[in-house]
């Protein structure tokens, strides 16, 4: 009687967003659970006859690329083996529509994901850069979307609203940008100041 069930992979975050506190809160290390700790806590949801979505709860799921990669193939064997039994959404950052992730993301696709949640926050590449989210401009913030959508994500994103630098068009222009590239679930949020963050110090500081 759930709407999906959940477990979690990793925890860390090999990035320091000025307004995000996971990394003061988990460390930029990125620790993971093993495959044999993933696979046994997935049969477990099995076993107990459920079937339906598996929320990866990670902040960043892709954050520790070398074991996502060791991961990824052992669910697609678990899968195979139990006839797809479930479908996977989580929370990964952008770089997952870069170029040398494309097999990551082909994987996750194969393995039964079917939705991913970025943390999209701005579409101002100015105001990416001075929040430190410089992984957001590498790849335009449309292809970025389009890229993981073709590949067979559902893509649902976060907004932030009100960080310095932005124009007066940003409501505008965040509306636009979910229309043109078809967002279903979109959750823009004002910006809040939360303890221990980068955030916090410039803004005392300033």
């Amino acid at each position: 009687a759930y709407n999906s069930a959940a477990v979690q992979f990793s925890r860390g975050c090999p990035h320091n967003c000025e307004f995000c506190d996971i990394t003061n809160l988990f460390g930029k290390f990125q620790r993971t659970k093993t495959n044999e700790q993933m696979l046994a806590e997935i049969q477990e949801i099995y076993d107990l006859k459920y079937k339906g979505s598996v929320f990866i709860v990670d902040d960043n799921f892709i954050g520790n690329k070398k074991d996502v990669d060791a991961f990824l193939p052992e669910l697609i064997k678990w899968q195979e083996q139990h006839n797809f039994p479930s479908n996977f959404f989580t929370e990964a950052s952008m770089h997952l529509a870069w170029p040398n992730y494309k097999k990551t993301l082909e994987m996750m696709v194969e393995a039964g994901f079917d939705e991913v949640f970025l943390g999209i926050e701005s579409i101002d590449e100015g105001v990416l850069e001075k929040m430190g989210k410089k992984q957001n401009i590498k790849v335009d913030p449309l292809e970025a979307v389009r890229i993981i959508q073709n590949a067979g994500l559902k893509v649902s994103g976060g907004f932030i609203i009100g960080s310095d630098g932005e124009k007066s068009e940003v409501f505008e222009n965040i509306y636009k940008f979910i229309q043109d590239a078809g967002i279903p679930i979109a959750m823009p949020g004002l910006l809040g100041v939360l303890k221990g963050t980068e955030l916090e110090k410039r803004l005392k500081k300033e």
